[in-house]
């Protein structure tokens, strides 16, 4: 049994802190490319659509936004802050769902004041 141990040196020092630094790099950008790509609420992203606010409601959780002569499809709208906007011109500020061109998720919304 002896004779199969002969030669008991392991990796040198020098090659085992360039294998711990390169494993903690490429650890790194591991978790940054991860997380630069969890950020859904880029401001490039958003759609602003002003106009009079006509009404709302809801069917299976996508509501219908009417502002203006236009027809949103808004997931997640804030049913109880939009009610006090109705016959008001307002600015909503959607982001488009990916699935579908014309779906948005609902961002927020503020009144437009005149100067």
């Amino acid at each position: 049994m002896k004779k199969l141990i002969k030669n008991k040196a392991g990796v040198s020092a020098v090659i085992g802190v360039i294998l711990m630094i390169a494993i903690t790099v490429a650890l790194a950008v591991t978790v940054y490319v991860y997380v630069s790509g969890l950020n859904p609420d880029s401001e490039a992203d958003y759609v602003y659509k002003t106009g009079i606010l006509q009404g709302y409601y809801t069917v299976n959780s996508v509501d219908p936004v009417i502002i203006g002569n236009e027809v949103l499809e808004v997931r997640s709208v804030d049913e109880s802050y939009l009610s006090h906007f109705i016959g008001q011109d307002i600015t909503l500020i959607l982001q488009p769902v990916e699935s579908n061109y014309y779906d948005y998720r609902y961002i927020g919304a503020y009144l437009n004041l005149e100067e």
